[in-house]
């Protein structure tokens, strides 16, 4: 992400959050979890993915 270039962007960079889904989470608990592993992700710096 960080090599793309994007003409409005100086410098594009993501950090993302992934769970799996397991047979007894509820959807409300999923969304949670990821949203917790972005802000982590977001939190640890630039160009991160967090599981």
């Amino acid at each position: 992400m960080a090599d793309l270039e994007i003409d409005s962007l100086k410098s594009p960079t993501i950090s993302i959050g992934v769970a799996e889904h397991g047979p007894s989470m509820s959807v409300e608990e999923l969304i949670s979890r990821v949203a917790a592993l972005l802000y982590r992700a977001k939190k640890l710096g630039k160009n991160r993915c967090k599981m």
